[in-house]
Protein backbone atom coordinates (compact mmCIF):
# COMPACT_ATOMS: atom_id res chain seq x y z
CA UNK A 1 0.00 0.00 0.00
CA UNK A 2 1.49 3.73 -0.75
CA UNK A 3 0.22 6.92 0.39
CA UNK A 4 1.44 9.96 -0.53
CA UNK A 5 0.85 12.80 2.33
CA UNK A 6 2.28 16.53 1.25
CA UNK A 7 4.35 15.01 -1.06
CA UNK A 8 5.88 12.61 0.97
CA UNK A 9 5.02 9.08 -0.13
CA UNK A 10 4.53 6.68 2.44
CA UNK A 11 4.80 3.05 1.40
CA UNK A 12 4.19 -0.68 3.43
CA UNK A 13 5.27 -3.45 2.11
CA UNK A 14 3.62 -7.42 1.99
CA UNK A 15 6.17 -8.56 4.93
CA UNK A 16 5.25 -5.35 7.33
CA UNK A 17 8.56 -2.52 6.28
CA UNK A 18 7.49 1.07 6.25
CA UNK A 19 9.21 3.10 3.85
CA UNK A 20 9.39 6.81 3.66
CA UNK A 21 10.78 9.00 1.20
CA UNK A 22 10.98 12.12 0.27
CA UNK A 23 13.47 13.73 -2.76
CA UNK A 24 16.75 12.34 -1.50
CA UNK A 25 15.73 11.62 2.33
CA UNK A 26 14.47 7.96 3.06
CA UNK A 27 13.88 5.91 6.05
CA UNK A 28 12.79 2.36 6.63
CA UNK A 29 11.69 0.33 9.83
CA UNK A 30 11.00 -3.33 9.94
CA UNK A 31 9.32 -4.43 13.20
CA UNK A 32 10.45 -7.83 11.41
CA UNK A 33 14.00 -7.67 11.53
CA UNK A 34 14.35 -4.92 13.61
CA UNK A 35 16.58 -2.89 11.29
CA UNK A 36 15.90 1.04 10.82
CA UNK A 37 17.62 2.94 8.20
CA UNK A 38 18.06 6.38 7.69
CA UNK A 39 19.33 7.91 4.22
CA UNK A 40 19.98 11.84 3.22
CA UNK A 41 22.19 13.29 0.87
CA UNK A 42 24.47 14.29 3.75
CA UNK A 43 24.41 10.85 6.04
CA UNK A 44 23.27 7.05 6.21
CA UNK A 45 22.46 5.72 9.41
CA UNK A 46 21.26 1.89 10.66
CA UNK A 47 20.02 0.72 14.02
CA UNK A 48 20.00 -3.35 13.48
CA UNK A 49 17.91 -5.48 15.75
CA UNK A 50 20.99 -6.18 18.30
CA UNK A 51 21.64 -2.55 18.60
CA UNK A 52 24.53 -2.36 16.54
CA UNK A 53 24.87 1.25 15.30
CA UNK A 54 26.39 2.15 11.60
CA UNK A 55 26.57 5.88 10.38
CA UNK A 56 28.10 6.75 7.46
CA UNK A 57 28.93 10.26 5.79
CA UNK A 58 31.84 10.19 2.69
CA UNK A 59 34.45 8.39 3.92
CA UNK A 60 33.99 8.51 7.44
CA UNK A 61 32.27 5.41 9.16
CA UNK A 62 31.33 4.82 12.75
CA UNK A 63 30.04 1.39 14.19
CA UNK A 64 29.72 0.67 17.60
CA UNK A 65 27.91 -1.78 19.61
CA UNK A 66 27.52 -3.61 23.00
CA UNK A 67 31.11 -5.22 22.24
CA UNK A 68 33.08 -2.79 19.60
CA UNK A 69 33.27 0.56 19.07
CA UNK A 70 34.91 1.99 15.71
CA UNK A 71 35.65 4.90 14.25
CA UNK A 72 37.32 4.93 10.42
CA UNK A 73 37.95 6.98 7.53
CA UNK A 74 39.51 6.27 4.49
CA UNK A 75 43.17 5.51 5.76
CA UNK A 76 42.80 4.46 9.22
CA UNK A 77 40.39 3.14 11.81
CA UNK A 78 40.46 3.51 15.48
CA UNK A 79 38.58 1.42 18.31
CA UNK A 80 37.90 -1.10 21.12
CA UNK A 81 37.66 -4.28 20.91
CA UNK A 82 35.31 -6.52 22.68
CA UNK A 83 37.83 -6.33 25.85
CA UNK A 84 37.33 -2.93 25.86
CA UNK A 85 41.24 -2.46 24.35
CA UNK A 86 42.24 0.24 22.47
CA UNK A 87 43.28 -0.14 18.67
CA UNK A 88 44.44 2.15 15.66
CA UNK A 89 45.14 0.53 12.45
CA UNK A 90 45.59 1.58 8.54
CA UNK A 91 42.20 0.45 6.52
CA UNK A 92 43.22 -2.56 4.32
CA UNK A 93 41.74 -2.61 0.80
CA UNK A 94 39.58 -4.89 1.71
CA UNK A 95 38.25 -2.41 4.60
CA UNK A 96 37.23 -5.26 6.86
CA UNK A 97 38.07 -5.83 10.19
CA UNK A 98 38.63 -8.96 11.73
CA UNK A 99 37.14 -7.48 15.94
CA UNK A 100 37.17 -10.88 17.52
CA UNK A 101 38.02 -14.64 17.74
CA UNK A 102 34.74 -16.17 20.00
CA UNK A 103 35.90 -19.74 21.98
CA UNK A 104 32.47 -21.16 22.49
CA UNK A 105 33.13 -23.03 25.44
CA UNK A 106 33.77 -26.30 25.74
CA UNK A 107 36.20 -27.19 22.74
CA UNK A 108 33.63 -26.04 20.52
CA UNK A 109 34.04 -24.68 17.40
CA UNK A 110 36.09 -20.89 17.15
CA UNK A 111 33.85 -18.63 15.33
CA UNK A 112 35.61 -15.19 13.42
CA UNK A 113 33.27 -12.52 13.37
CA UNK A 114 34.19 -10.22 10.47
CA UNK A 115 32.55 -7.15 10.05
CA UNK A 116 32.64 -5.51 6.80
CA UNK A 117 32.69 -1.83 7.46
CA UNK A 118 30.31 0.08 5.40
CA UNK A 119 30.81 -1.56 2.12
CA UNK A 120 27.09 -1.82 1.08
Amino acid sequence: MTVYINGVRVHQTARGDVIVASGRKYLRVSPRTGLSRVVTHFVEMTVEQNWTVRVRRGGHRLLANAHVFILANDRVEFGLDQFQRPFFQPVSERQETIICRLGLLKGTVCRTIVIMLFTC
